[in-house]
């Protein structure tokens, strides 16, 4: 064994060989200071690998088959995408989630200025002809 390496016992015997801490004769792995700190890696990683499966159970995925549909996904990606370690990688994420929802959003507002018009034209169909006085337009078309 190396004189930098733990001198804890693995359970079957033999040597651990992780290098040790700087103040002491155990790595973190077996130093009962740190238990805490690798047990939430552990747990961490464990959820890491379990990444797609637990997505979609942890999320409640319903596809993706109307607009709220979708924008909750992009709210999923983007939260997900946020916990990431810094990274180029990360950082083209963001910017695609950002863009898929500039996408959604984009022709969301089309559609409540036409449904505003629609109101408004039925309005307009009810009035009779020439008392358009009481008529008002929704903010959102003017």
């Amino acid at each position: 064994m190396s004189a930098l390496g733990c001198t804890a016992r693995l359970s079957d015997g033999r040597p651990c060989r992780a290098p040790r801490l700087r103040d002491g004769d155990l790595c973190v792995f077996h130093d009962p200071e740190h238990a805490d700190k690798v047990a939430e890696a552990r747990r961490r990683g464990g959820r890491h690998r379990r990444r797609e499966q637990s997505s979609a159970t942890n999320h409640e995925f319903r596809g993706l088959r109307d607009a709220e549909a979708i924008r909750y996904f992009l709210d999923v990606a983007a939260s997900d995408t946020l916990a990431l370690e810094p990274s180029a990688t990360r950082v083209r994420l963001i910017v695609a989630v950002a863009d898929a929802a500039i996408r959604l959003l984009g022709p969301g507002d089309l559609e409540q200025r036409l449904a505003a018009l629609e109101v408004a034209r039925r309005e307009a169909d009810s009035c009779p002809v020439g008392d358009l006085d009481g008529l008002t337009l929704p903010e959102s078309v003017t």
